[in-house]
């Protein structure tokens, strides 16, 4: 029995990732219902996130399969579920990610705290073509 296939709402926020120009992103990972949703905030506002596009990847652990998708980036003060209605982030069913998961390399401590599985994500961010350095 999974745990966290059973809640309705999960979020993960894996990382505060502090770029080398100086912006601070904050990458998600969401469960809500059946569904499950990736996006990057940044640390500004609607302009700050407007210059920015994200990639978000998820990798089968034999790397033959992979989930991609590239788009916008998002002010810290929108709401996630705002963000997961306009459906501009990567949206997983959860066969999806039962698909991606793996079980190798969980440590003793991972599964003492009900850690059973894995799914490896990738988060980049880099600025839009027309807006240049």
């Amino acid at each position: 029995k999974d745990e966290f296939q059973e809640r309705e709402v999960s979020t993960w926020i894996t990382i505060i990732w502090n770029h080398k120009n100086g912006q601070s992103f904050f990458p998600i990972f969401e469960k809500r219902n059946r569904s499950w949703f990736a996006w990057i905030f940044i640390l500004g506002n609607e302009e700050d996130a407007a210059r920015w596009e994200s990639s978000i990847k998820i990798r089968d652990a034999e790397k033959k399969s992979v989930l991609e998708f590239c788009g916008p980036v998002f002010p810290i003060d929108m709401k996630g579920t705002e963000v997961m209605e306009k459906m501009k982030c990567l949206a997983l069913s959860d066969k999806q990610v039962d698909m991606m998961k793996s079980e190798k390399g969980i440590q003793d401590e991972e599964m003492e705290r009900g850690f059973n599985s894995k799914i490896i994500i990738t988060y980049d961010v880099k600025l839009r073509e027309d807006e240049g350095f």
